[in-house]
């Protein structure tokens, strides 16, 4: 069982889910720490800060390679399993 205390609890927000998805594109994994920093500087607590907003050619760059991956990994998917060499 993991441990609680080093884990920020879960909160559920309502977003558009075409702008999470895009929020996916760009960040990836770290989509939820940018959160997690715009929230800290609505706030203004110390520790927070604007997250660094990219510009528009960055986003399009991240999202066209995110496309590229979400192609291949849909590729990998639909092609058949080999069958297992025989010994």
């Amino acid at each position: 069982m993991a441990d609680d205390s080093t884990h920020t609890p879960i909160q559920h927000m309502r977003i558009p889910q075409d702008d999470w998805d895009e929020m996916a594109a760009i960040y990836g994994r770290e989509r939820s720490r940018v959160m997690r920093e715009l929230v800290a500087w609505c706030l203004r607590k110390p520790s927070g800060k604007l997250p660094k907003r990219l510009t528009r050619a960055e986003i399009e760059e991240r999202a066209r390679l995110y496309r590229r991956r979400q192609s291949i990994r849909a590729r990998v998917r639909r092609s058949p399993k080999r069958p297992a060499e025989e010994a």
